[in-house]
């Protein structure tokens, strides 16, 4: 037990570049509006330089990948990494150019809840990396590297529309109904779910599996958490939320929409 505590810590020592901007950044969140926000990213840059630390972390080890002999599984770890390196700075960018919020969090549920779950979603799988034992098996390990992809691709894709409407405590903000956000309500917990399957299909043992299980039920609360707050405070979600599945298209919302389209 002493030696798993031990090991933890050592995670957290080798894993500083990518965690302490993590923490940095949820507390900035947690404490600052958005207006305060843009006037203190633009006055003192700290958060958005932690965040380029991360970015070049990620994308110096992508390029000493390229030395190593190409391959399909290790085509798609790059691309992966390089897609996860995008959809940091799209993050970044969202956050300094999102709307002031129409009814902003209130309550530890609210604004503590939803941070806890990125910062543990993120750690978590820093020591999954590790302090498990992976079990590679071909087939898995190739199905969790498109995983990755697919749901980053869907991530990057997701937030690009959501762009000034993002938020990451529960907060009320324009309804975005469009693209992707025209089948699911919540597209960017499906696409961070498909990525952390296929990341634990890399590791393949049964603490990973756990680790899936567990984040995923704290992403669904928390989309609930979401649709509560927003119900409330926008009439049209109502309707849109009648129209559209919750993290996975309706079967008969995309027979409709398709026979719309001219596909009979």
């Amino acid at each position: 037990m002493v030696a798993y505590i031990q090991g933890i810590f050592q995670t957290l020592i080798d894993n500083w570049s990518m965690i302490l901007p993590l923490l940095f950044f949820s507390l900035f969140i947690y404490w600052i509006s958005p207006e305060e926000g843009r006037q203190w990213i633009k006055n003192y840059p700290v958060p958005i330089i932690f965040f380029l630390i991360m970015f070049l972390r990620v994308l110096i080890t992508t390029l000493f990948s390229l030395k190593t002999q190409l391959s399909f599984p290790s085509i798609l770890g790059i691309v992966n990494s390089l897609f996860v390196a995008i959809f940091m700075g799209i993050v970044v960018f969202s956050y300094i150019i999102r709307s002031a919020p129409k009814r902003q969090a209130q309550g530890v549920l609210e604004r503590f809840y939803p941070v806890f779950v990125v910062v543990f979603h993120l750690m978590g799988t820093s020591i999954l990396s590790t302090h498990t034992k992976s079990n590679y098996v071909p087939w898995v390990y190739i199905t969790g590297l498109i995983l990755c992809v697919s749901g980053i691709t869907l991530n990057i894709a997701s937030l690009w529309q959501l762009k000034n409407s993002f938020s990451v405590m529960v907060e009320v903000r324009k309804l975005v109904n469009t693209g992707v956000y025209r089948l699911i309500r919540h597209p960017l917990y499906t696409g961070e779910l498909i990525h952390l399957l296929g990341v634990c299909m890399l590791f393949n043992n049964r603490f990973s599996y756990l680790f899936f299980i567990v984040v995923t039920i704290m992403q669904l609360s928390r989309a609930k958490l979401e649709e509560r707050k927003l119900s409330m405070h926008l009439p049209e979600y109502r309707l849109y939320k009648q129209q559209t599945g919750f993290i996975f298209p309706r079967l008969g919302i995309l027979w409709t929409q398709w026979r719309r389209g001219g596909g009979n």
